[in-house]
């Protein structure tokens, strides 16, 4: 496998793990500037009979799409990819340089409370955060906690979900089930072993690695009391009675007395030790969220930041258009409005978004007018103001200096947002997650898919009515404006096909200032337009008679979109 090229993209250059599940590489992106590393995580089907494969690219969809919400999070590695090769599976994250925790946890090796409270801390942030989106990791453990190198926050990398596809297979019945359960002994709960995890499993985990880090005892040499089979650890350690509490409710062999999510956790030891208040993202005042734009221009590629409420010419916003003085993006492209569109920052929903300002010369996003006033701006995303095309090529959060003061963001009304992934429930597992669309080809880099084309209303919008005004009193205009050029050059004395072809000319020019913007042939209807006007009915007959033809054309494109 060392040095394949997989995806004609990803260079393997060193085994970084490998198990029943699968194998993780160290990996070069041949595509990018400098060969960045990024990790490849292999999986490989139970089975390659057709049944198999077919529940295994599901679950590796579905899962994979699961990644790159999660990627979202600083402390989880960003999902770059995903793809199928010779019956296999290959997901591709960002590396993260550092060690794992299992290099810290070494046995005879005890921390102090205070050190474990810090680690606790440390991981419960990032799993809270995986928690709220209802989503269980299932295989937490010192091996798959990352410490990064230039800050020491601890990453959540190998999340359990994905496994499935390499352990699933498919019964005689015709229903899938897993081979083996996922995750780690030691660190399991008694019903995760059973094949119905929750998110209270991965608090049990965590408390297992509480444990070991106070006692220096790796999970299976942890006594168990014989008549509850709750694990005996309190004698080893000198810790305070309500930091053992948390511990021992961390760790109760019945799931439905422990907490029940890593925020509750969380909470607890804010409450014990009298710790500020820590959300699901972290309240650093230098760690700001922003956006990249990419576009050409001018046949040059250029790029465009935005963080969160930075000072821009309109409190709150970041203005588009060709509008110097009122906007922080100018665009030199003459089809881009004076102020077409804004982008801002929801601190409370952590996202961005993307307002239209112009009714008349509606932006197009992923390809579709945009008909809502606002939508929710995802990686991968295309918007179109006229003929400039800007994609979202990058959405994280970032570290600032200190002398980076956000403006405050005024009160932003509520938009439409897609629902985040709700799990569905049955008795062969506890916790899962509808699969998206089918793809047309399953090889992708990860976009995030356009929200969902809602019904538009049946009545026309105020701005389709000034459209359609628009266009037919181009047309007029431009019929007008086309006698009377004609009839400029015949009293100029020039010959008849010179008049005929002035005249085709000013129809043709109005024809597709009519039509530009709105169908992807406006120039081909312009030239019909000025080529037959030059025939024998051209002012009677024929002017009329493209203008229809158009019309129809732009109405059914539009009902296409």
């Amino acid at each position: 496998m060392l040095g394949n090229l997989l995806d004609s993209r990803y260079r393997i250059m060193q085994t970084l793990g490998a198990g029943g599940f699968g194998q993780t590489y160290l990996a070069e992106d041949t595509k990018l500037p400098g060969n960045p590393q990024c990790v490849v995580k292999q999986l490989k089907p139970y089975s390659t009979d057709l049944g198999t494969l077919q529940i295994a690219r599901r679950l590796f969809d579905s899962e994979a799409q699961v990644l790159q919400q999660l990627g979202e999070y600083e402390q989880i590695p960003r999902l770059l990819a995903f793809f199928e090769e010779k019956k296999e599976f290959f997901l591709v994250q960002q590396f993260i340089n550092g060690h794992p925790l299992a290099t810290e946890l070494t046995p005879g090796r005890r921390f102090n409370e205070e050190e474990v409270i810090a680690l606790l801390d440390n991981i419960l942030i990032p799993l809270t955060f995986v928690h709220r989106h209802q989503i269980i990791h299932r295989d937490l453990k010192p091996a798959n906690l990352i410490r990064r190198v230039q800050d020491n926050k601890i990453f959540l990398i190998d999340f359990g979900a994905v496994k499935e596809v390499a352990v699933t297979q498919v019964t005689s019945q015709g229903q899938s089930q897993l081979t083996v359960s996922i995750g780690t002994p030691g660190y399991m709960p008694s019903e995760q072993t059973r094949g119905i995890p929750r998110l209270s499993s991965d608090v049990y985990a965590l408390g297992i690695i509480a444990i070991q880090a106070l006692t220096g005892l790796m999970p299976h040499q942890l006594a168990e009391d014989p008549d509850t089979a709750e694990i005996i650890w309190r004698p080893n350690v000198q810790v305070s009675d309500r930091f053992a509490d948390i511990i021992d409710k961390m760790v109760c062999y019945d799931f439905r007395q422990r907490y029940q999510s890593a925020s509750e956790v969380l909470q607890a030891l804010q409450q014990s030790q009298s710790l500020p208040t820590v959300t699901f993202i972290p309240s650093t005042t230098n760690l700001v969220s922003q956006l990249t734009l990419e576009w050409f221009e001018a046949g040059q590629l250029k790029t465009q930041k935005i963080i969160e409420n930075q000072k821009t010419k309109n409190q709150g916003v970041f203005r588009i258009g060709r509008d110097p003085s009122a906007c922080d993006l100018v665009l030199s492209e003459i089809t881009v409005s004076r102020q077409h569109v804004d982008i801002f920052f929801d601190k409370q929903k952590q996202c961005f978004y993307l307002r239209n300002l112009n009714n008349n010369n509606l932006p197009l996003l992923n390809g579709q007018f945009l008909s809502e006033s606002e939508v929710v701006l995802n990686l991968g995303n295309i918007f179109r103001l006229g003929q400039a095309e800007l994609k979202v090529v990058d959405i994280s959060r970032s570290q600032y200096p200190s002398s980076y003061i956000p403006t405050p963001a005024p009160a932003q009304p509520q938009a439409n947002i897609q629902p985040p992934i709700t799990p569905i429930h049955n008795s062969d597992r506890d916790l899962q997650y509808p699969p998206p669309p089918v793809q047309a080809q399953y090889k992708q880099e990860i976009v995030t898919p356009a929200p969902a084309k809602q019904s538009l209303p049946t009545s026309p919008k105020p701005a389709q009515w000034l459209f359609w005004l628009k266009w037919f009193g181009l047309n007029i205009g431009g019929f007008i404006t086309a006698i009377l050029a004609g009839t400029f050059t015949s009293a100029m004395g020039l010959p008849t096909m010179l008049q005929l072809m002035s005249f085709a000319a000013v129809a043709g020019v109005f024809q597709w200032l009519a039509l530009r913007n709105r169908i992807k042939n406006a120039s081909l209807w312009s030239i019909i337009t000025a080529v037959i006007s030059i025939g024998v009915f051209t002012w009677i007959v024929i002017v009329p008679i493209v203008g229809i033809v158009a019309f129809l054309q732009l109405k059914k494109e539009t009902a296409g979109n």
